[in-house]
């Protein structure tokens, strides 16, 4: 427990990196406390952070549970269903999220949205997953049965394991593109139903150092 904590403390200082403040200390990261002052209420699942972007919000969920030994070797279809079952409880949360700040955006961060915004549900894996064409596919359909997602102003779920969002982090520092411009390039691509990370370093051809942080 004090591992998948410390874990998560970690995943969030990588974001707070990933989206630090603008010039004059106007904050684009909101942490899951700020989330929770502005939209609980009964029913309501909040994420634990959301960025804004000039004309998008990435709204994270951060799972640091470990996946069963069956799925990560790939022998057992039943323990990958299990752990499939726990990323989509994930994005039940980033989902929820969405919602309240697509309603209320000014709740969260005392403005009205300047023109319109598009959304961005990311889950972050802490522990790894085994991101191929089938599991992904399998993880939006899911999804899509759901009813989650509006497809007119929020992209397919993305899930992204810690390593990546590192890679992430490295290439902005370089002057490389952010979140949003990252995922755009990854659903528009021939790599999109494999891993974000496959298709920064196979498609984009990447080489990222190690961050200043």
């Amino acid at each position: 427990s004090t591992f998948r904590h410390l874990t998560e403390d970690y995943a969030v200082e990588v974001i707070e990196a990933v989206a630090p403040s603008l010039a004059g200390g106007a904050r684009r990261v909101f942490s899951e406390e700020a989330l929770e002052d502005a939209y609980a209420g009964p029913g309501v699942r909040i994420a634990d952070a959301a960025i804004s972007y000039p004309a998008a919000w990435v709204v994270i969920e951060i799972n640091t549970r470990q996946l069963k030994q069956e799925s990560v070797v790939g022998i057992s279809d039943e323990s990958l269903d299990i752990d499939l079952e726990a990323v989509l409880d994930e994005a039940d949360q980033v989902y929820s999220t969405i919602r309240q700040i697509r309603a209320n955006e000014a709740g969260l961060t005392g403005a009205a949205p300047v023109g319109a915004r598009r959304f961005y549900p990311v889950v972050i894996l802490t522990e790894g997953f085994p991101l191929n064409p089938m599991v992904t596919t399998r993880l939006r359909e899911a999804i899509d049965a759901r009813g989650w997602a509006d497809p007119s102003d929020t992209q397919p779920l993305t899930v992204l394991e810690l390593t990546t969002l590192e890679i992430i982090e490295a290439l902005q520092e370089t002057g490389g593109p952010d979140l949003p411009s990252v995922l755009d390039g990854y659903f528009g691509s021939l790599m999109v139903n494999a891993s974000v990370r496959d298709y920064l370093l196979v498609d984009q051809r990447v080489q990222p150092g190690r961050s200043r942080r």
